[in-house]
């Protein structure tokens, strides 16, 4: 009797044991997977920041390049205004020199005739074959 005794006394002793490892390690697995998902939400939560911050600095990079593109836009379209205006006053200068040549040319041929006329009207015919040399143009 006695042994029957201590063997129900043992065996509900491990049954109120098993009782309890099986509440501990119910308990134990709902820890766990409490903490499974603070982690999971963690996790997510640093995705995301790390998201935006990506995202940051791709919208950053995209501004600075555009704000590059606009200024070498208006830094060509400075380059072309100035090139403009030089080629500009380039033209004016030499349409300026054309112009002071041709008057030259002009200035110097109506000397030549005045000079021509004069020498021709005291002696025509002697004058003749010198003149004839001299204002047959020189070939240059």
């Amino acid at each position: 009797m006695r042994e029957r005794k201590n063997e129900l006394t043992k065996e509900l002793k491990s049954n109120v044991t098993n009782e309890r490892t099986y509440e501990r390690t119910n308990e134990i697995k709902k820890e766990r997977k409490k903490e499974k998902e603070r982690n999971k939400r963690k996790k997510e939560r640093k995705k995301e920041k790390t998201n935006e911050k990506t995202n940051e600095q791709k919208n950053k990079v995209r501004t600075n390049e555009r704000t590059n593109e606009i200024i070498k836009e208006l830094r060509n379209e400075r380059m072309n205004e100035r090139t403009q205006e030089l080629t500009k006053k380039r033209n004016e200068q030499t349409n300026e020199r054309k112009k002071e040549r041709t008057d030259k040319r002009t200035y110097k041929q109506t000397n030549e005739l005045k000079n021509k006329r004069t020498k021709e009207q005291p002696n025509e015919q002697t004058n003749e074959k010198t003149n004839n040399q001299k204002t047959q143009p020189k070939n240059k």
